[in-house]
């Protein structure tokens, strides 16, 4: 057993501390429900209990309310609550509850994540799957997604070249200039030569 030497409180937060030995941090609710008062006896697993279970529905609180503004999967819910003080375990816990309500799924996610990033960013497949898997999807779901909403490229090309990309293609520092710009929005080397070509003709020299 364990004794309470002090009770701090910290916004809606109690601070429990057994003889430096131990030290918990319950919200209100579970502080109050349990009725612990300084100079207390406690059992150590009890202790933990509550601890855990305060964590869980602090961490079950913030995943609502994010999930309340944005659409997110699995693996991103997990990285937004493991930036505060939850530890992995208590968040995978509570994305194993969100997913169960039908508050997050991989598959639509990743579908509407990629459709987004096609037609309004106007990325390419390499960088599509990039921003995928840095949004917490694995890889394998941010390829399936990826290539199924994938665009032809040559189209998706051709209306970045019709915009400020493609405004000096006249000369060779304007060519590789639109290169590397379409490198960086994620197209492979192939797909922007054949399009720089359908503008420019000539042999490919770029």
């Amino acid at each position: 057993m364990l004794t309470i030497t002090s009770i701090s409180r910290e916004k809606r937060k109690y601070i429990i501390d057994c003889d430096g030995e131990l030290t918990v941090t319950l919200d209100a609710d579970t502080f109050e429900l349990a009725g612990l008062e300084p100079g207390d006896e406690v059992d150590e697993a009890l202790l933990t209990e509550l601890a855990s279970r305060s964590a869980y529905k602090a961490a079950r609180q913030k995943a609502l309310y994010a999930i309340g503004r944005r659409e997110l999967c699995r693996g991103g819910l997990i990285q937004l609550l493991t930036r505060g003080d939850c530890d992995r375990e208590t968040a995978s816990q509570v994305a194993d509850e969100m997913e169960q309500l039908g508050f997050i799924n991989d598959t639509r996610y990743a579908g509407m994540l990629a459709e987004y990033l096609y037609r309004d960013k106007h990325f390419g497949h390499r960088r599509v799957v990039m921003e995928m898997i840095s949004k917490g999807l694995d890889r394998e779901q941010a390829e399936i997604a990826a290539e199924q909403y994938r665009p032809d490229p040559a189209e998706a090309l051709d209306e970045l070249l019709d915009g400020r990309i493609g405004r000096e293609l006249n000369t060779q520092t304007g060519v590789r200039r639109a290169m590397n710009n379409l490198l960086r929005y994620g197209y492979y080397p192939g797909e922007i030569r054949a399009a720089i070509q359908r503008r420019v003709g000539g042999e490919d020299d770029f």
